[in-house]
């Protein structure tokens, strides 16, 4: 008789019975470890063969030691006169690297997985926009007081990886607050920090440095903590010292709240980021020390202003230069009908004789005029003793100038900006820096919007020292003609404002009018700001005669600049 238990039995075996059938078929699949098939007799051998030496690979490995192609120190130095049969015989680029990455391939090998104490604080500061702790970011080297050397800091100015890393925690100056009790601060913005309150100096407050007592209770010793206030033994806050306790800090104050704040050098001095009463910056609304401007510029250099940066709203007028009928002008399809139409142009810019054609009264030039030092001046005058951190960036920018060394005096300048923000003879000092290094369109646009926002900067010249030496002059001149002289070229407007400043600095007249006529020809007639910079650089330029150079301080030897003349530009134009 078939039960429902004798069903589930029989079902029970015919699964078991598969399965145990299957069980070779799936052996079959395994792979194992490719050994299978090995049957070492050897005693000790556990039946695996012993592997053979690779003899190929060993001629491998010594053909690339003879070739100078083995890693980690191995190769020969020498020269066998031969090289791989499959080595690559073109140049690369990075050729030059080669040996360095031969020979340090296994380097790091020893540190990979090791995460240490310092690495892991580095990367939660940078994470949480707290910044990089002091001691693992500075300067390469540590210089003694008075060597005059120092090592190259850590920064890069021109990568866009640096600036994007860092963007998201480099605070913005918003506006600068005063409170009632005399303290001052300064509010801030970034996206990773959002808006912050920072504490200035106090200053009623005498400066002091960090005593041995801070920390400490009244009597020097260590306070309770459950003084600190909450709910084991509440106390009442300490009271205000009076006007003869004002130099001790309060008990247990770990850092003194009203000493003045500011930025440390490599050395670990604290300087000051700004020189006090400096005026000489770009205009923006806020004097340099922090408080709301009281006295505005002239209202003269004020409309100037606007009118060189396009803010002026100007009037319906008649065009400087005038037009023709839109069928009589030339094809620009024509490269001789448009070039005729820019020296045309050109020709009634530079003849223009009435600056109020260009919107700039005659005062106004006075003005300008008066302004002009009488000899050539230095970016940071020799007898200033204050020790700011921007001081000690426009020192040292002006003696890497003098050295020649572009790269290197811009970065100071920049860190000069960065203390003094607009600062014009930072901004100076780094145009001079970028056109010595050949960065000739930074230098074109750093050097027009110093003139903009700041008109009287036009007619200052400046010691010889802190300009291109005579030989790299004339490489800079010859570089310049050559981006000058296509028709086509977008450098144009650019070259011709760097050779006229270049001619300005060095008394070369000719050398001006050639800029000018270049800058001329790329200007549009009908916008006011590019007129009214031309004009401005025609009369403190041109019109008005200029002293040569002239040595830094009496005891140097007087050194003329020798410029090449503006034919070896381009003579035949």
């Amino acid at each position: 008789m078939v039960t429902p238990r004798t069903r589930l039995a029989a079902f029970a075996l015919s699964l078991a019975a598969g399965l145990a059938a299957s069980a070779p078929a799936m052996a079959q699949n395994a792979l194992g470890d490719g050994t299978a098939l090995e049957r070492n007799l050897q005693k000790g051998s556990r039946g695996k063969n012993n592997p053979t030496r690779d003899i190929a690979a060993q001629i491998r490995y010594q053909n690339a030691i003879i070739t100078g192609n083995a890693p980690g120190g191995a190769s020969f130095r020498g020269d066998v006169g031969y090289t791989a049969a499959d080595e690559f015989r073109g140049h690369l680029g990075s050729n030059d690297l080669f040996d360095f990455r031969r020979e340090s391939v296994f380097s790091s090998a020893p540190s990979v997985g090791l995460r240490g104490t310092d690495a892991l604080q580095y990367q939660f500061d940078v994470a949480t926009g707290q910044g990089s702790p002091a001691q693992l970011r500075g300067g390469l080297a540590l210089p003694r007081a008075g060597t005059g050397a120092s090592g190259a800091s850590i920064a890069d100015f021109r990568t866009t990886s640096e600036f994007v890393s860092t963007q998201s925690v480099r605070p913005s100056i918003l506006t600068y607050v005063a409170g009632q009790d005399g303290s001052s601060g300064v509010i801030t913005a970034s996206p990773l920090m959002g808006l912050r309150l920072s504490p200035m100096a106090r200053p009623e407050s005498e400066p002091r440095s960090m005593s041995s007592g801070i920390g400490l209770g009244p009597d020097l010793k260590v306070p309770d903590p459950a003084m600190r206030g909450g709910f084991v033994n509440p106390a009442a806050p300490p009271e205000k010292p009076d006007a003869a306790d004002k130099g001790q800090p309060l008990g247990g104050e770990r850092v003194d709240l009203s000493a003045p704040t500011g930025l440390v050098d490599p050395q670990g001095n604290r300087l000051p980021p700004r020189p006090e009463g400096n005026d000489q910056s770009l205009p923006a609304g806020v004097e340099s020390g922090g408080a709301p401007a009281v006295s505005t510029p002239s209202s003269r250099m004020e409309e100037l202003r606007e009118l060189l940066e396009g803010n002026r709203e100007e009037k319906a007028s008649e065009p400087l230069v005038p037009r023709k009928p839109v069928d009589q002008l030339p094809s620009e399809a024509d490269p001789e009908k448009a070039k005729a139409r820019r020296a045309a142009n050109a020709k009634r810019l530079m003849e223009m004789t009435n600056p109020e054609a260009a919107g700039i009264d005659a005062a106004t030039i006075e003005e300008l005029e008066r302004s002009r030092p009488n000899a050539p001046t230095k970016l940071l005058p020799p007898t200033s003793a204050e020790r700011t951190l921007y001081a000690e960036h426009m020192t040292a920018g002006q003696e890497l100038l003098g050295a020649q060394r572009f790269f290197d005096a811009e970065a100071r300048f920049m860190q000069a900006l960065g203390a003094v923000p607009r600062d014009v003879n930072a901004s100076i000092g780094r145009v001079h820096a970028q056109l010595g290094a050949g960065l000739f369109v930074s230098a074109a646009m750093n050097l027009r919007a110093v003139f903009s926002a700041h008109p009287p900067a036009i007619a200052n010249r400046y010691d010889f020292t802190l300009l291109p030496s005579a030989e790299r002059s004339g490489v800079i001149i010859a570089q310049l003609g050559e981006r000058v002289k296509p028709e086509d070229s977008l450098m144009r407007r650019e070259g011709g404002l760097l050779l006229a400043y270049l001619g300005y600095q060095t008394s070369e007249r000719a050398l001006i009018k050639k800029g000018l006529e270049t800058m001329a020809q790329e200007i549009n007639p009908d916008d006011r700001s590019q007129v009214a910079m031309l004009m401005l650089l025609r009369q403190l330029w041109l019109e008005k005669p200029i002293a040569g150079p002239k040595p830094a301080t009496p005891d140097e030897p007087v050194t003329e600049l020798p410029v090449p003349q503006p034919e070896s530009i381009n003579p035949s134009k």
